[in-house]
């Protein structure tokens, strides 16, 4: 039987198969489109948008004097949709049972606490999941690879199903995929991928780059055909580390939960070549993009202004695509931790998800950051939360991802949320 998921994912494996019978030869949707002002009538429905335009009609304006959105601008979820289907007094309990949960009312909620920590909650309707599943399987393609020849994928990074990462699972339809969260700890990962053995690994830049250092270290062995990363920066240590691992070149990806994947690496790797029929971007200056999502109709995102900083070069391909490709300036870094090991006497690698996780769903929490000196966990809090419950969520988390809590000091440090 067809559940309500199981169809958007036949609908994404139709998006994908009707893509790649075409690639590379796909006429305007490698090379720069027009400006979508379908999408900015739409959203002047939303009351962010119906504000920012004044009452003035948006064809009569120039698509480079339309006003900039960032971050700050979708705090209330409410303000930035367009159907009143979306309920304007969930609390925080809703919405925690909504996250990762199924669809109500043609909508599924996400968190993203973005490059700054910064937790804003953003909606997808369907032709945004379905475009963010299908460009998923379009990676495939780029590699040059066959998804229908990989019967163990393991993705590889949070199991939490506020991120959307776990629930890109629907997205793979052959053989076996699971789920391998840094929440579990480094050690338990690596035991449960070396028992899975995966051919195909897709996750965390980070997370997948501590997983090969792990493995140079003698402690697991896997022999992965194909890695796929993205979430955060890829340095060129970690490829250097992946490459090393695992004999193979990691391929990259560019994107973010407003709008989903925007950009991928080809197997040329001669950059990150821009999915045009799902995104639009615009230069603001040298280093930086404004983003607008072509598929989400619930809750436009347009000229989003985003906080990493990235330039635009024209790209002709040995892949045969020709059109933008964009170039990261500076690093989404994951700033790993290293604490005491509750299974030997030495320190134990921690993914930050590990803490974030353990704080996202505290009521109140606008912000975390963590960081580790020896035996010493500091982490700061922008919000107004009970400071034992932060605590114990966090030694919880902690000890699942195999720390030693007793020989490790957690410092707290309150914040002003911004």
């Amino acid at each position: 039987m067809v559940t309500v998921d199981n169809a958007e994912t036949l609908k994404a494996w139709e998006a994908w198969a009707k893509w790649a019978m075409s690639w590379p030869a796909r006429p305007g949707t490698a090379a720069m489109r027009e400006p979508p002002w379908d999408m900015v009538a739409h959203a002047s429905r939303a009351d962010l948008w119906h504000g920012l335009l004044a009452g003035k009609d948006p064809a009569a304006l120039e698509w480079d004097r339309l006003p900039t959105v960032s971050r700050d601008d979708y705090e209330s979820i409410y303000r930035t949709t367009t159907d009143s289907r979306v309920e304007p007094r969930l609390s925080m309990t809703a919405l925690e049972q909504r996250i990762g949960g199924p669809w109500i009312n043609g909508y599924q909620l996400f968190w993203s606490a973005g490059r700054t920590g910064h937790l804003t909650t953003f909606i997808y309707d369907r032709e945004t999941w379905t475009a963010f599943l299908s460009a998923a399987l379009r990676r495939t393609t780029l590699a040059g690879l066959n998804i229908r020849d990989f019967t163990r994928i393991a993705l590889v990074g949070s199991s939490d199903p506020i991120h959307t990462l776990p629930r890109t699972k629907e997205s793979f339809m052959v053989g076996t995929c699971a789920v391998f969260g840094a929440q579990d700890g480094i050690e338990e990962c690596a035991a449960q991928l070396q028992a899975y053995s995966p051919q195909l690994i897709y996750g965390f830049s980070s997370f997948v780059s501590m997983l090969a250092k792990h493995q140079l270290a003698g402690r697991f062995k896997i022999h992965p055909e194909a890695v796929f990363v993205g979430t955060d920066t890829l340095s060129d240590e970690d490829r250097r580390v992946i490459r090393a691992a695992w004999g193979i070149e990691p391929l990259d990806a560019f994107a973010c939960t407003e709008v989903g994947m925007i950009a991928a690496e080809c197997r040329f790797r001669t950059g990150l070549h821009v999915f045009t029929d799902y995104v639009h971007i615009d230069e603001e200056s040298e280093d930086t993009i404004l983003v607008t999502g072509l598929t989400n109709r619930l809750q436009p995102i347009l000229r989003y202004r985003l906080s990493d900083r990235i330039s635009i070069t024209s790209c002709r391909c040995e892949c045969g695509y020709t059109g933008q490709n964009l170039q990261p300036l500076d690093a989404r870094v994951a700033a790993r931790l290293s604490l005491p090991s509750i299974s030997n006497s030495g320190l134990v690698d921690v993914h930050p998800i590990v803490i974030r996780s353990a704080l996202d769903r505290l009521n109140g929490v606008r912000r975390t950051h963590a960081e580790s000196q020896g035996d010493i966990l500091i982490v700061k809090i922008a919000g107004a939360v009970q400071v034992s419950v932060a605590e114990e969520r966090i030694r919880q988390s902690l000890r699942r991802a195999g720390v030693d809590v007793s020989k490790t000091r957690l410092v707290l440090e309150q914040e002003t949320a911004q």
